[in-house]
């Protein structure tokens, strides 16, 4: 019974808004690696607070409410959450989305980032190329390569080793501003340019109409808000996923070996579960049943809804497996696992037909959870 709870608590990890695998996963409410502390794999974490204070030998995955990564990183970065600060050192990539993004460390590659305020520090330094979409965008740090903003309010501060090119309501390029290619932007109005600024290379203006500006603009903020939730889904679902396979492996499998080969009849059984509980649920509150098990059966009602979103990945990763090596077994490892999230992304995009079939696969992944907690709890007792 506690395993089952427990099971329904990982879930939650996903209700918050290329691999070289040897990895760590952690996660819960809050999560900290404490200063001193070193992971000598990939790290992938979730939970509503999270703090990376030790040093990660490989990439950092990372997906939550709050993210403080004041250890070094000695790959890459992935992550997520709606409050990100970034003030370790990160020795490849950095790719981040969230509301509020602060980087004030170092980063040896590249840097991209789509949030509603970012903010690149003074003292901060970019070995590659960065690209930014946000609503207010500010770079004080230095960058050796070429800058990319899309942004409404956007304040340069910083040496830019490369080229600049710049859409923005509102330009500004303050007295420690250096550009050391050419400077390319489009805006409303000419750019501010504080005394001391230097730009090496040719400026180039583009004069865009306000309104059609603000048309553009928002077209270009409303994709940006689609990428950023696409990647704090995709890291929710897969660290979830991982902690999941982790922490329950034997149930994880006995779980996929069900709804695949069951298929069809857990598919029956997850749309029952769809339709009829939520009818269950109202006469629950209307009728003498009582209140408090009406509560209860929504919060296991969203539980299952959650969890069978995350099954769908232990489903479509075996199968996806069986084609490709042409081999029958039912395996499940992080590599299916993996498989099976990203499957999932290529269904959604596919109309009619991909929809389809994710909502199979979604029916197939309740039932099984479903029956599955069904057999502990009620028949258990």
């Amino acid at each position: 019974m506690k395993k089952i709870f427990t099971l329904l608590a990982v879930a939650a990890v996903v209700a918050l808004p290329s691999f070289s695998f040897a990895a760590e996963l952690r996660g819960g409410d809050d999560y900290t690696l404490r200063k001193g502390e070193v992971v000598e794999d990939n790290l992938y974490v979730g939970g509503g607070n999270v703090v990376v204070a030790g040093d990660v030998e490989g990439d950092l995955v990372a997906g939550g409410g709050n993210i403080l990564i004041s250890g070094n990183v000695a790959d890459d970065l992935l992550a997520g959450a709606g409050t990100l600060n970034v003030v370790g050192s990160v020795g490849g990539d950095v790719r981040v989305a969230g509301g509020t993004v602060t980087i004030s460390g170092e980063v040896k590659g590249e840097v991209v980032v789509v949030g509603g305020t970012v903010t690149i520090v003074s003292g901060a330094k970019v070995g590659k190329d960065v690209a930014i979409g946000g609503g207010k965008v500010t770079i004080d740090g230095d960058v050796e390569g070429n800058v990319k903003v899309g942004g409404g309010d956007v304040d340069v501060n910083g040496a830019v080793g490369g080229d600049a090119n710049i859409h923005a309501d509102m330009l500004t390029l303050g007295s420690y501003a250096s550009i050391g290619g050419n400077m390319e932007y489009w805006s409303p109005k000419e750019a501010q340019v504080t005394t001391g600024a230097k730009i090496v290379g040719a400026t180039n203006y583009h004069k865009v109409e306000t309104s059609k500006y603000k048309s553009e603009g928002a077209k270009k903020g409303f994709v940006a808000f689609l990428g950023a939730w696409a990647t704090i889904k995709f890291l929710a679902i897969l660290v979830a996923a991982l902690l999941l396979f982790y922490l329950f492996r034997a149930g994880s499998e006995s779980f996929s070996h069900r709804a695949i080969g069951s298929f069809g009849r857990e598919m029956f059984r997850g749309f029952v579960v769809l339709v009829v509980v939520p009818f269950a649920i109202i006469l629950a509150f209307i009728t003498m049943i009582g209140f408090i098990p009406g509560i209860l059966g929504v919060l296991v009602y969203i539980g299952l809804l959650v969890l069978a979103n995350v099954g769908v990945a232990f489903v479509l990763g075996p199968l996806l497996r069986r084609i490709v090596k042409r081999d029958e077994r039912n395996v499940l490892n992080w590599k299916t696992i993996l498989a099976g999230v990203c499957g999932t992304y290529v269904l959604a995009v596919i109309p009619f037909v991909g929809w389809i079939a994710l909502l199979a696969f979604f029916l197939a992944s309740l039932g099984a959870w479903s029956a599955m907690l069904y057999e502990r709890v009620w028949i258990a007792r």
